[in-house]
């Protein structure tokens, strides 16, 4: 039996977070299923080159990823249209990757031999192979790809998709999306994956 994932839909704000001590409530469970969706699908929008060019650029976010092994960190600053890569036993900057538009969050996968990085603007994936840090694989996955999030058994990959207010589901073994769930009110940066992987928690930014 394929075992099915819920996505719950959470509205909240940083004076809720604030007044309650960080203990912040989950509004309601609104998120609807599509069907399974491939690259082509109608429901994850053609980024337009118009769109690449104009999209949020006004959002400014920076990420930080460690590797596994804690010997690497990768940067982002949506500002700038390039990675920075760390060398954390040397010390130092060891490499600078360009070719971004707005680089969002960075995740590292198959136990850090490798990083996806969102990038808002170019609605995609990008793939990189920490060896040599060359590009490795890039897959759409519709406008706004902001913040990531990977299950428990490193499979798959949900993806905020904030100007399309839904979720993307990507499996990473086969590098193709699998879902997209809609009901979202722009969800950007926050996505987490339950320890058990049974449910996804999602902010949004605007409440609906």
């Amino acid at each position: 039996m394929k075992k099915r994932i819920s996505i719950t839909l959470a509205a909240i704000s940083l004076i809720a977070l604030a007044s309650t001590c960080c203990d912040a409530s989950i509004d309601s469970t609104r998120g609807t299923k599509s069907s399974p969706t491939g690259a082509s699908d109608s429901s994850v929008p053609a980024v337009t080159e118009d769109s690449r060019l104009r999209f949020d650029a006004d959002i400014t976010n920076n990420s930080l990823a460690v590797s596994p092994d804690e010997k690497t960190a990768v940067v982002s600053d949506s500002r700038e249209k390039s990675l920075l890569i760390y060398d954390l036993v040397e010390g130092g900057l060891s490499k600078r990757i360009g070719g971004f538009g707005t680089p969002r969050n960075i995740v590292f996968i198959n136990d850090g031999s490798q990083f996806v990085v969102s990038d808002s603007s170019l609605g995609t994936l990008r793939f990189y192979s920490t060896v040599d840090y060359t590009l490795q694989d890039e897959i759409v996955v519709g406008p706004g790809a902001f913040g990531t999030a990977v299950s428990p058994d490193g499979n798959t990959m949900y993806v905020n998709n904030q100007a399309h207010s839904s979720v993307t589901v990507v499996d990473l073994k086969a590098r193709k999306l699998t879902d997209v769930i809609t009901g979202f009110s722009q969800p950007r940066q926050g996505i987490k994956v339950s320890p058990d992987g049974k449910h996804v928690y999602v902010t949004n930014f605007r409440l609906s």
